[in-house]
Parts: C-alpha cells; sequence; structure tokens
C-alpha cells in the first residue's frame, strides 16, 4: 500500500489564502471537508465550500484530483505536520481557474448572496494568486496552436471504362462476349 501523503491528510498543518473565499484556511481542514462531501455526508457548514468542490472550483478537491490522475504530480508540497503558512501551488490554481459555477449547483445548496458574489468573482482572485504561485503551471488550452489543415487529396480522375464495362453499360451482349 502506498505511503499517505500529509497534503491529503485531515491532520495537515498547511495554511493558505482561499482564493475562492479571500480567507486564510487550514488545508487539513479542507480535505476533511472534501471526504464529507465526497461520501455524500453534506454538512450544514460551510455551504460555500461545498458548492465549489461539487462543482469542481476548490483547490483542495483539484489538489487531490493531481495526486490521483496526474502521474507526475507526486510532491507533498502542501502538507505540513508543523504549522506552516504557504501559497497554492500554480498546477492547482491553474485547474480552478476556469471552472464555472453552476447555478443548479447554488441555489440547491442555499448559499447566501455574499458567497454566491464570492464563488462567481472566484477566478479574478485565482488569476491574482496565479502571479505569485510557485512552481509552473502546465500550458492552457487557449495557448493551443492548431496545426494547419492540410488540403484535401484531389479526386481520384475517372478512368476510361474497358470495352468489357462499355458492353454491360450498353447492354451490348455481343460485345461483352467478344471482349
Amino acid at each position: 500500500m502506498a505511503q499517505q501523503l500529509i497534503t491529503l491528510s485531515a491532520t495537515n498543518k498547511f495554511t493558505f489564502t482561499c482564493p475562492i473565499f479571500d480567507a486564510k484556511t487550514s488545508m487539513g481542514s479542507c480535505m476533511k471537508l472534501r471526504d464529507i462531501v465526497w461520501k455524500g455526508q453534506g454538512i450544514d457548514k460551510r455551504q460555500g465550500c461545498q458548492v465549489a468542490m461539487k462543482c469542481g472550483k476548490c483547490p483542495a478537491a483539484a489538489l487531490v484530483s493531481l495526486h490521483i490522475y496526474n502521474k507526475n504530480w507526486d510532491n507533498d508540497f502542501h502538507g505540513a505536520t508543523e504549522p506552516k503558512e504557504g501559497k497554492l501551488h500554480a498546477a492547482v490554481l491553474a485547474k480552478v481557474e476556469n471552472v464555472m459555477i453552476m447555478d443548479s449547483v447554488l441555489n440547491k445548496h442555499g448559499v447566501s448572496a455574499a458567497e454566491r458574489s464570492l464563488l462567481l468573482s472566484a477566478s479574478d482572485r485565482i488569476r491574482v494568486q496565479l502571479k505569485t504561485a510557485p512552481g509552473e503551471a502546465p500550458a492552457r488550452a487557449s495557448d493551443y496552436t492548431p496545426p494547419r489543415r492540410q488540403k484535401a487529396p484531389a479526386a481520384p480522375t475517372k478512368a476510361q471504362p474497358s470495352k468489357l464495362e462499355q458492353a454491360a453499360q450498353t447492354g451490348d451482349l455481343a460485345a461483352a462476349i467478344s471482349a
């Protein structure tokens, strides 16, 4: 069994400024809430965080996703056994930067007007944090330049039908036999 990373632990003491709510928070509390949400056990507190997690906008949920699905992401950058304040890695911020919050999820959780405003304006704060974030963000889809389209191959020229094909097309049985 693989060793559990401190980053993904509920006992993690790494603190950071959450770009969604512009508040200082502990990665351990985010991971604990993420585990509760993913088990389907919603709680009455931190409804805005639950909306961000369910929509894919939460940096903590994105961090878990990076650890699970990205084979090259094997660091414990956001883990601390002693209190430590830091910044979110650029790859984590880039992953949540352009995610849109769905109205249906906002309405389901009944978030306050203030939380709604913070959730919907989070991309601006994420872009600000990206400017000073440690690490490198992966290339964005908007940076992608598609290859030039090649011209379609020219249609093959129609070959002249053979004498047998001409005879078959015209129904001339004598020409078909002699061909």
